[in-house]
């Protein structure tokens, strides 16, 4: 009989419709197949024969008849099986199996009894013959345990190579447009053993299967481990391919940022940009050729960073960061190869050479030249020298282009007269005109610009072309103040339609106004003049649409890592398990009710926050995963969720034991116990009674330690058998029942009283009876037990085996035999006994003996011996039990003492002191005091019996329960801290691997690691606590310095914004200084340094970049003024000609001072002086622009600073394609 104790009875599905079998039927044990089938029933039957021998003739002839027919049959399923064969094939691989080594080893039982159906009635005594269908049925089990094992180990690996699969899948590669290593495992089919057993069922069990099931088994399994070393090498590859192309892809973008500089430092932008390049084929090319090249930059920028992101865990994280640094390093690739500096230099030479060239035809006709003509000339020289030195490519073009235009300037004075060159500046001021309405559509001040081309439509100066490019690039100055913000708000809202997917993509054909002007997303100003306006009102409207949606956007745009950590589980109780996760919003918008979707190995609910729960509106779970809706995250926010709940990761299915006693009282236990795990867990903790001497896990051996079993389980079932000694099995007692003396001979009948305590499958009893001549040895079950295997060894040992042994329940067998001569025997013993050690009722005995032999009473002699004997048996083995007990727990704790001391030896060498170590310590001393324990001479209780030998189990509980909760605290102080620290992050990866490790080894060691690792996090915490306060401290020393940088600039910043105020000019600050002077005042009192002194550093840009462009508009003005007054000076009165002097040099003082809105003034002064000034030669006041009226009144206007709005074209007469609005703000 087996002990078996079904713990719980679940049917379980089949994880999938290829799953091996892992449960065989055994409809042998089922009583109602048994009754229903004759051959069956009559079989089974043999082990219930009458052992009287009270059968009548009629019943023997019955039992006769059927057993000649079942017994050969049975006999023969056994050998269908192939045993022999299977077993051979093991070991020729170097390979066993315990269940096909015990199904053997019951075969061979079997085989030695094996008897024909003559031998089985007439023998109803023969108890050997009633165990053959125990030993049928054990084969059996056993050979159909070990293909469950292999079905179990199939499913195991099947299960492992899926959960391979599933981090390939999860990755990405199995994307459809991922196309690199390791897809072939994607799809890849697994192999599975499928057996027919269906003969199980049939009035005779029919094995014939068994065999070639058995080889599809080890050749499924050899396939798989094929697959999964395959799928294991194949993921473990593809990340170093993505480590490989990560740092490939970052050398890459090292040597195109090179590449990429170089470039830009030769202004290219000047040779397609500037009015020299337009109608040039060369400088066409170049524009097509850099556009092309800085898309390929920015996309190869976008693709490394998508691969730079990619984490471990994170979702498509191998195709993003393989398929990221692969087309990023095709992209840096182009860039390294471009040739377009080569391509530039070429159209730069070109362009040089035409320019010389033409400037040689002008020098041949210079004599043909006037004196306007000889002006341009001389021009040109300069120009052409100049572009021959110029440093880089880009200015060397625009001199060119000078050179080349002032030439044909020249040459068409020379052939045409001056009227041409007359009709060439006419058609630039023409060009000029529509320049200037193009900025007036954007809002752009061009008060002094309009006075500057009125003049220029007066005269002619020799530096005209210098006049009007410094026109040009004061405008386009302006234009680039005014709407600076434009490039960085069309990046932020791609960059904003990319983060939100598909669904938002439609936002991209919105942008269409003045997408041909941008290269990249560097803007052309001279391109996109007149659309400015426009553009922005644009921008707005497509934030607006997003602003709509922009919960959507957020919800699609979150950026999570969630990470799972569990303690080490114990078998159906309850483990802590952890969840962190850190949503972060990437996009300048909040989100309401968003909902965050993370993949879960438990059904973790809000009630299982810990930290984060004011952010939660609700948690719903569901298979595999749980729904987070956000109340609210802000713009560019992180939120740190971490959920803790108890669940039961491993439960037992059921469990099975078997016990063998030996002749000392003690018994070979095997346990079988069948657990099933939700999860893959890198270990459990088995508790209390099951430890081993011997431990293997789906077949395979494994190290078991305080219950405690470090393996790798994977999500699914498995068996765990267990095999040990237990020294206190059962007691015996000898009890005299008869002994009768006739003539020479005496019958002895003796009781051996079994007490189990424990479910003994069988006993397997010797008994050494001495000095008897044991004839008619009888051995008989008197409780009701089978005996097997009854004999004599040699000439004074017998032995049996007693079946079916139940705890607390006492078996009686009763051994009879005959002795000869028994007074020779009592002689012996009484002798014997005479020299032992003896307690005084053992003493008494043995005088009781001897004078009964004295009164020649041998049967009353021989029951003493017998009384006496059976009492310094019992004691003796009780006292060998206590003394091996005592031994057994001694090995164990030297065993401890060695690990203990191992791992404290480690935690003094690292430095670790805390509770726990503290705990180690005092237990290992505890076990140091107990291993000095003796036993008592004569104690039947060991003094180590009742010591703790749980305590390293539940330290190893503890242990982790710790672990967990320190790593749970310090990733939440450093998530208050709200600062990214690589140091830190490092130190909390390290926190995570040796936690990770001691879970999978429970090994004390492993423990002291780990709380070093975490004694290295806080102290990177503390250090990056302490590095906060100093710069802290530097940041508010930074940020006062700051502001009194700030309050000095500002001070100019004012001085110039008063000197501007309620003139044109004041459009050009961009902020008033009242309103700085707020946001100086509020960063003054901030904690966030870092913050404030940005704000303080964006708002002195804002001001620098103001006084920049009124100090390069007072420079170009000056230049402007100096120009236009050099043509006419000579026709001025003396009066007029000083004025615009002193002008131009009032000028220049208030610009020394930087008093440069002072100096713009001054200038325009003069400019208007330019245009009223009275001509020597005509005596009369005359308009300085002749014939035209309207620019006379502009002139009258310009004395006044204002333009009546109705004197200009009229703005609000052209169609626009949508609503014009006033210039949006930055």
């Amino acid at each position: 009989m087996k002990a078996r104790f079904l713990i719980l009875l679940v049917l379980v599905a089949a994880s999938s419709i290829n799953a091996a079998s892992e449960s065989y039927p055994r409809p042998w044990e089922n009583e109602t197949w048994v009754d229903e089938n004759p051959y069956a029933h009559c079989f089974f039957g043999i082990m219930f024969l009458d052992i009287s021998g009270s059968l009548v003739a009629d019943e023997d002839k019955l039992i006769e008849s059927s057993l000649n027919q079942s017994i050969p049959d049975f006999q023969e399923s056994l050998d269908t099986i192939r045993l022999g064969e299977i077993h051979s094939e093991l070991a020729v691989g170097g390979k066993t199996n315990n269940n096909i080594d015990r199904a053997i080893e019951a075969k061979d039982n079997a085989d030695e009894i094996r008897l024909g159906v003559e031998d089985i009635v007439p023998l109803k005594y023969s108890w050997d013959v009633w165990s053959y269908p125990g030993y049928w049925g054990d084969c059996i089990d056993y050979s159909l345990l070990a293909l469950e094992g292999y079905a179990a180990e199939i499913n195991q690996k099947r299960g492992e190579f899926e959960s391979w699969r599933g981090k390939l899948q999860y990755a990405g590669v199995c994307d459809e447009d991922y196309a690199g290593q390791s897809i072939e495992y994607c799809n890849m089919p697994l192999e599975d053993a499928k057996c027919v057993a269906s003969g199980i069922w049939e009035d005779v069990p029919d094995f014939e299967w068994y065999y070639g099931c058995m080889h599809e088994h080890w050749e499924t399994i050899d396939s798989l481990d094929s697959r999964l070393n395959g799928v294991m090498l194949a993921y473990n590859e593809t990340v170093d391919m993505c480590e490989d192309g990560r740092e490939e892809a970052e050398n890459r973008k090292a040597e195109a940022d090179s590449k990429f500089s170089e470039i830009e430092g030769e202004e290219l932008g000047s040779i397609y940009r500037s009015s020299y390049g337009e109608g040039n084929s060369g400088a066409l090319g170049v524009r097509g050729t850099y556009e092309r090249l800085v898309e390929t930059k920015d996309a190869a920028d976008a693709e490394y960073s998508k691969a730079e992101k990619a984490d471990e865990g994170d979702s498509k994280w191998l195709k993003d960061c393989i398929v990221g640094s692969g087309n990023a390093i095709s992209g840096y690739e182009l860039v390294l190869q471009s040739s377009i500096l080569e391509e530039a230099d070429s159209v730069v030479e070109e362009y040089g050479e035409g320019a010389w060239e033409r400037l040689e035809e002008a020098n041949t006709i210079e004599n043909k030249m006037g004196g306007l003509g000889k002006d341009r000339l001389a021009t040109a020289r300069a120009e052409c020298t100049a572009g021959d030195g110029a440093g880089t490519l880009g200015q060397r073009f625009v001199h060119y282009g000078k050179c080349t235009k002032y030439a044909n300037m020249a040459i068409e004075s020379a052939e045409e007269g001056e009227g041409a060159l007359e009709a060439y500046i006419s058609a630039e001021l023409s060009w000029l005109d529509g320049f200037l309405s193009k900025a007036e559509e954007d809002f752009i001040d061009t008060h002094i610009e309009r006075a500057q081309e009125a003049l220029l439509e007066q005269g002619m100066p020799a530096d005209f072309l210098e006049v009007v490019e410094n026109i040009e690039e004061s405008i386009l100055a302006k234009a680039e103040h005014k709407y600076g913000y434009l490039e960085e708000k069309r990046a932020a809202l791609k960059a904003d339609i990319l983060l939100g997917g598909q669904q938002f993509g439609y936002l991209n054909s919105w942008f269409e106004v003045g997408e041909e002007c941008y290269s990249g997303n560097v803007l052309d100003y001279s391109c996109a003049l007149g659309q400015l306006n426009e553009m922005g009102s644009l921008y707005l409207e497509i934030e607006g649409e997003l602003l709509a949606q922009k919960d959507l956007l957020v919800e699609s745009s979150l950026v999570v890592d969630e990470e799972e950590r569990l303690e080490i589980p114990k078998l159906d109780d309850p483990s802590e398990a952890y969840l962190y996760v850190d949503i972060t919003n990437p996009t300048k918008f909040s989100g309401e009710d968003v909902v965050v979707e993370i993949p879960t190995s438990f059904e973790f609910r809000k009630l299982d926050l810990v930290s984060g729960s004011d952010y939660v509106r609700m948690v719903t779970p569901s298979r595999n995963k749980i729904e987070i809706y956000l109340t609210t995250i802000g713009p560019e926010e992180t939120i740190h969720l971490q959920f803790k709940k108890e669940h039961v990761v491993c439960r037992s299915k059921s469990y099975e034991e078997e016990a063998f006693g030996d002749s000392e009282g003690g018994a070979t236990v095997s346990k079988t116990l069948k657990i099933d795990c939700e999860q893959e867990v890198g270990g459990i903790i088995l508790g209390e009674g099951f430890e081993a001497d011997e431990v293997y896990v789906n077949g395979l051996r494994a190290e078991m330690e305080e219950g405690c079993l470090p393996s790798v389980f994977a999500e699914g079932a498995h068996t765990i058998e267990m095999e040990s000694y237990e020294i206190d099995a059962y007691d015996v007692e000898r009890e005299l029942a008869f002994a009768s003396t006739l003539g020479q001979t005496t019958n002895i009948e003796l009781f051996f009283n079994f007490e189990p305590k424990k479910d003994l499958e069988y006993i397997a009893y010797s008994s050494v009876e001495e000095g008897k001549d044991l004839d008619d040895l009888d051995v008989f079950g008197y409780t009701g037990e089978k005996i097997t295997e009854k004999k004599t060894m040699g000439e004074s040992t017998i032995f049996f085996k007693v079946h079916d042994l139940v705890e607390g329940k006492e078996a009686k067998v009763r051994v009879s035999y005959e002795i000869s001569d028994l007074e020779d025997y009592l002689n012996e013993q009484i002798l014997y006994y005479s020299g032992q050690n003896l307690t005084e009722e053992e003493e008494v005995l043995l005088t009781q003996a001897k004078n009964y032999l004295l009164a020649d009473e041998n049967t009353g002699a021989y029951q003493a011996i017998e009384e006496l004997r059976g009492k310094t048996e019992k004691r003796k083995k009780a006292e060998g039990k206590v003394a091996q007990k005592h031994e057994k727990i001694c090995e164990k704790i030297e065993e401890k003492i060695a690990k203990l001391s191992a791992a404290v030896s480690l935690a003094e060498e690292l430095g670790i002191s805390n509770n726990i170590i503290r705990e180690m310590v005092s237990r290992l001393s505890e076990l140091e005091d107990a291993l000095g324990t003796e036993v008592e001479s004569g104690a039947l209780v060991g003094p180590l019996e009742s010591f703790d030998m749980n305590w390293e189990k539940r330290e190893l509980t503890k242990i982790s329960k710790e672990l967990l909760k320190l790593e749970k605290d310090v990733k939440e102080q450093w998530s208050e801290t709200g600062m990214e620290d690589e140091a830190v992050g490092d130190a909390i990866e390290e926190v995570e691997q040796k936690n990770s490790q001691f879970s999978g080894s429970l090994d004390f060691e492993d423990g002291v690691r780990a709380f070093y690792a975490l004694g290295l996090a806080e102290s990177a915490l503390e250090k990056l606590g302490e590095e906060q306060d100093s710069s802290d401290a530097e940041n508010k020393a930074l940020l006062e310095s700051e502001l009194e940088d700030g309050y000095d600039l500002l001070e100019e910043y004012s001085r110039e914004y008063e000197e501007a105020d309620g003139t044109h000019l004041e459009g050009l600050f961009m902020k008033k200084p009242s309103e700085i002077s707020k946001s100086f005042k509020e960063a003054s009192s901030s904690e966030d340094y870092d913050g404030a002194i940005s704000g303080i550093t964006e708002l002195e840009e804002e001001m620098e970049g103001t006084m920049e462009l009124l100090k390069k508009e007072a420079e170009r003005t000056g230049e402007n003024v100096e120009a236009l007054y050099s043509e006419v000076k000579d026709e001025m009165k003396e009066a007029d000609a000083a004025f615009v002097e002193a002008s131009i040099q009032n000028a220049e003082n208030y610009y020394s001072n930087g008093e440069y809105v002072r100096a713009i003034k001054s200038l325009e002064d003069g400019i208007r002086r330019l245009q009223s000034f009275e001509r020597k030669q005509e005596g009369l006041l005359v308009l300085a622009i002749t014939g035209l009226l309207v620019l006379g009144i502009i002139a009258l206007y310009l004395l006044r600073d204002q333009i009546p709005k109705d004197l200009l074209p009229k703005k609000e007469e052209k169609k626009y394609k949508k609503l014009k609005r006033e210039p949006p703000s930055p």
